[in-house]
């Protein structure tokens, strides 16, 4: 198959910011890209080179509906265990929110990956067991990593299918091929990011349990701190969105001053009255107002203003003022913005006259991350 967007990050940059991603919005993905991740999935090695693995991808409503009722099944009896384990421990408990607003809203996740494996399920003795397992499991990392790197949101869920009986009937499937795991694939409405874990010395031993010599060490020398200069005067302006306001043209032009997996920096420059609708990001967001002003819904901002955006906040519309404006703008991670009320947004634009123009396309900075849905018109 083709190449698909963004799977030229970087190993380590989809290793060290994957993280299970639970809040994701419904938008569709495309089935192309869903088909590329898996043949990537089955680049994974297995048990002599067995190759036993099965998919089903699930987008049908009915089979959604019938795992969801089992998903909520299984957490409705593991959720107080849940609770208590988590009762002191502020961060579990985000956790345990999210799985909660996952099961919720489980029927809106736009695909779900299942993978199976063929054969019986065994669990004795332990070792025909590891091998089993150990022939599907490095096939649903893979699938991650490729999920984490075009930008999707995932995670690997077990809950809908702890009834093996009923998992088996919902999907069809033969007493040969056995479910093993859950991927849902959606864009996400939350960010990844970097991971906290414990220091690795604090997780091995040499030769024997137990035996640390590591313990305290670094696992290779920090990575020396980048120091870098920009001078803007350097930086082309792009067009990034463009709109009809009678006989004028108007728009967003953006110096991308620095656009990589970690951050994006740009200036903005917004012509006099450009609406922008109301949105989030998939990442914190910082806007600093240097000049002009911007009406952000009933707020004006003028000159000095900083805009907190915490990734799950949204703001908007935004209108420029009669001189336009000049932000400077950063995201600490991915700068995708999250649509808020498309129907606010149009009716914004038919009242005032204007005319939506098909976003300008342009070529990324080479060291920005490509994602699956570049150069599509989905913002404005």
């Amino acid at each position: 198959m083709a190449d698909v967007p963004g799977l030229d990050m970087s190993l380590e940059d989809a290793m060290t910011t994957q993280r299970s991603v639970r809040r994701i919005r419904p938008d569709p993905v495309d089935d192309a890209l869903v088909l590329r991740l898996i043949e990537l999935a089955q680049k994974a090695p297995t048990q002599q080179n067995s190759q036993a693995w099965e998919f089903i991808v699930v987008k049908d409503p009915a089979v959604k509906a019938k795992l969801a009722r089992q998903n909520r099944r299984m957490w409705r009896l593991y959720r107080p265990i849940a609770a208590w384990k988590a009762r002191n421990d502020p961060k579990t408990q985000r956790m345990n929110a999210a799985v909660s607003w996952s099961v919720e809203h489980f029927e809106e996740t736009p695909v779900f990956v299942v993978a199976c494996i063929r054969g019986s399920r065994v669990a004795f003795p332990p070792i025909v067991a590891a091998s089993t397992y150990g022939s599907i499991f490095p096939s649903i990392q893979n699938l991650l990593l490729g999920a984490r790197a075009v930008g999707l949101g995932a995670n690997l869920v077990t809950m809908p299918l702890w009834s093996n009986r009923a998992a088996r009937r919902i999907l069809g499937l033969p007493w040969s091929v056995t479910p093993v795991a859950m991927v849902p694939l959606g864009w996400p409405i939350g960010r990844y990011g970097p991971t906290t874990r414990r220091p690795v010395g604090d997780a091995v031993s040499l030769d024997r349990f137990g035996n640390r010599p590591w313990r305290g060490h670094p696992a290779r020398s920090p990575r020396t701190p980048r120091l870098a200069f920009v001078d803007a005067a350097d930086v082309p302006w792009t067009e990034v969105i463009a709109q009809q306001h009678g006989e004028r043209r108007v728009s967003v032009h953006e110096k991308f001053l620095e656009w990589n997996a970690r951050r994006m920096v740009v200036l903005g420059r917004y012509d006099p009255h450009v609406v922008i609708e109301r949105h989030g990001h998939a990442s914190d967001h910082l806007v600093y107002v240097v000049e002009g002003e911007l009406t952000i819904g009933e707020r004006r901002s003028g000159p000095g203003t900083l805009v907190v955006l915490e990734v799950g906040a949204t703001f908007g519309p935004l209108v420029a003022g009669p001189e336009g404006a000049l932000l400077f703008e950063t995201w600490a991670g991915d700068p995708r913005p999250v649509p808020a009320d498309k129907a606010e947004y149009h009716a914004l634009l038919a009242a005032r006259g204007i005319v939506r123009l098909p976003n300008p396309p342009f070529t990324k900075p080479a060291t920005a991350p490509r994602q699956a849905d570049d150069g599509k018109d989905l913002y404005s």
